[in-house]
């Protein structure tokens, strides 16, 4: 009865004075039934039905199924210290420290018109490569078809390593490795396939290349380039690789990934022409509690008009457990870069991670404490040493002269 009240009074305000004068009782009772039926509709997002809540993201969603979005995001808040010996040559204190906030994401996805036809829009507040303005990371859009297949286009992570696949907030210590910053592909504009059943799964795109992100179809670094990644399940559910870490109480779990790219770029006037297939193979195992992961990684490079070709490598292996009845988890990390000796500097480049994780609220709201012991010099190999002058920061790595370097790292992440 109150709302009918409140409701006539409403569409009383909205006739005119001279109108009410000659408008019935009828007529007035039909204006308040249109208003109520309108107000039903417009509220029924709001209803405690299933189109509005939290679950995994804040939701919202027709009562048919046909449209959706889903809003997630994550922040991370990093407290680092770098200790090396006074490197005057390289223009580098021989101790920094301060805060920074790697990445804070927004994400959005759902489906549009059909349950089948997606979406994903992926943005970043960057840190020091952009100075914390928003760039646009993923954005594509995909139809899911009966049979496990799905053709998706737009921009992605090129999902070649295993560290670029899982998410940011999923990794076992604060940042990817050394060894990831150095062969990853980054972002690209392509079209691919994906599928997905309960033995394997794979992508298939064909892209601008590696490190093409927000680019005009004029300034991509290749003519084309191909990428595949194909997973293997021996074990387990594909969910539980959604991270690196097991939690207490998980099953087992087993699978084997094999990840290639090919790109072969402008053959300008000029020469230059630059053939590049980064590739990896890679193997995860989870546990009650435990989870051990390895990856062999490989680039072959070859640029027109230079001698020689380039056969880069690299490996990592860790390892994770939680402690008994606690929600903290021991883990350690070893990745090595392996260079070409036709590089001007062509010196081997080893890192050692050790950290704890104390899981507040599962992967929601984490603590992260890890010290990277730096092995070499950054300046003795040209692939890290460029890894150290541009998104070093990121993962810990500034340019070095002498080796032994540490960063020591404490991170807070909060996903939501």
């Amino acid at each position: 009865m109150t709302r009918f009240l409140m409701v006539s009074g409403a569409a009383l305000s909205l006739l005119p004075a001279s109108a009410l004068a000659t408008t019935s009782a009828d007529e007035v009772r039909s204006i308040v039934a249109e208003m109520m039926a309108d107000s039903e509709t417009r509220s029924s997002l709001l209803q405690s039905d299933g189109n509005a809540g939290y679950d995994d993201g804040f939701f919202i969603s027709g009562a048919g199924g046909e449209y959706s979005l889903k809003i997630k995001g994550i922040t991370q808040f990093r407290y680092t210290a770098t200790i090396q010996d006074d490197d005057q040559a390289a223009g580098v204190d021989d101790f920094e420290g301060g805060f920074s906030i790697p990445r804070t994401k927004l994400i959005f996805t759902g489906n549009a018109v059909s349950e089948k036809l997606v979406y994903k829009i992926q943005g970043e507040f960057g840190n020091t490569t952009n100075a914390g303005r928003l760039t646009l990371q993923d954005a594509y859009v995909g139809y899911n078809f009966d049979n496990g297949w799905g053709l998706y286009f737009g921009q992605v992570r090129l999902p070649v390593l295993w560290e670029d696949v899982v998410s940011a907030g999923g990794s076992l210590a604060a940042d990817v490795s050394i060894a990831n910053a150095v062969f990853s592909p980054q972002f690209s504009q392509a079209a691919w396939l994906s599928y997905s059943d309960d033995a394997w799964r794979g992508w298939f795109a064909f892209s601008d290349g590696a490190a093409s992100a927000n680019t005009d179809y004029t300034m991509d670094p290749a003519d084309y380039a191909f990428t595949s990644r194909v997973e293997f399940l021996f074990d387990g559910a594909w969910g539980q690789f959604n991270t690196m870490s097991s939690a207490p109480g998980s099953d087992f779990a087993a699978k084997l990934g094999l990840g290639i790219h090919y790109q072969d770029g402008p053959n300008t006037p000029a020469g230059g022409e630059v053939k590049a297939i980064p590739y990896t193979a890679d193997l995860m195992l989870q546990g009650d509690g435990w989870n051990v992961y390895g990856a062999f990684i490989g680039r072959f490079v070859e640029i027109n008009g230079v001698a020689g070709d380039f056969n880069d490598y690299g490996a990592v292996i860790q390892g994770g457990v939680f402690i008994p009845e606690t929600d903290w988890e021991l883990f350690a990390r070893y990745d090595g870069v392996f260079v070409d000796d036709n590089y001007a500097n062509n010196d081997n480049f080893n890192t050692i991670t050790l950290g704890v994780n104390w899981y507040w609220s599962g992967q929601a709201a984490r603590f992260t404490f890890d010290v990277q012991y730096f092995m070499d010099a950054t300046v003795d190999s040209d692939p890290v040493n460029a890894v150290a002058n541009s998104t070093g920061p990121d993962v810990s790595l500034i340019p070095s002269v002498d080796d032994g370097a540490v960063a020591l790292r404490a991170q807070f992440q909060l996903l939501f």
